[in-house]
């Protein structure tokens, strides 16, 4: 699942530097390190594991960045107690990238139930609009819970959401949108999303 992560939540950072990309592809290994917790102290717990890894190589802020990000994959609220002391080590663009990355792995577990096979009949497109695309037949839905963590990431994003329905698979070899402004500015308005069927 990880690898699986780690491509599809690339278009979310447009331009993305190496030492941003190798931090991501840390926060997708870990980010079912909570999987056997239990739901109501998960994402607490899943920060706390993250942030006291003193052995782990990583520096303070290091661990605090990729700390949040977990925690925000479990659903915890960005402005949760627990989360104060990471916050407080990292730069306003640093908490905006954790915050993006942590909403975009919350999506991608809701859609896949952290099965590779599912998430690879989806696809996140960045631009004007933040365009979750489902692969008709893939056996993924847009329910209640996907429509709302994606309108979640959209606001973040400050940007509209809108789910496709591809019935082409050539569509999947189609050009991304022109990019946005790197998401690294921190939370913006924005939100509300619709439901598209394309028939091409």
């Amino acid at each position: 699942m990880p690898e699986a992560l780690i491509g599809w939540t690339a278009s979310l950072f447009p331009n993305e530097p190496a030492p941003a990309r190798r931090l991501r592809q840390a926060a997708c290994w870990m980010s079912d390190v909570g999987s056997h917790d239990h739901p109501e102290y998960r994402a607490e717990q899943s920060f706390l594991r993250v942030l006291r890894q003193a052995d782990s190589g990583f520096d303070h802020p290091t661990r605090a960045f990729l700390a949040s990000v977990v925690a925000l994959r479990y659903d915890a609220e960005p402005d949760a107690a627990f989360m104060a002391p990471a916050k407080a080590l990292l730069t306003a663009d640093a908490w905006a990238t954790a915050t993006v990355l942590g909403l975009g792995l919350r999506l991608a577990y809701t859609l896949s139930a952290g099965t590779p096979d599912l998430l690879a009949g989806t696809r996140l497109l960045v631009g004007a609009v933040l365009t979750l695309r489902l692969s008709e037949g893939s056996g993924v839905f847009a329910g209640e819970s996907v429509t709302r963590r994606l309108d979640r990431l959209a606001q973040v994003l400050g940007v509209i959401a809108e789910t496709n329905i591809e019935t082409n698979q050539s569509v999947w070899d189609a050009a991304l949108p022109p990019p946005r402004p790197s998401p690294q500015r921190g939370p913006q308005g924005g939100g509300g999303s619709k439901r598209v069927a394309d028939s091409r």
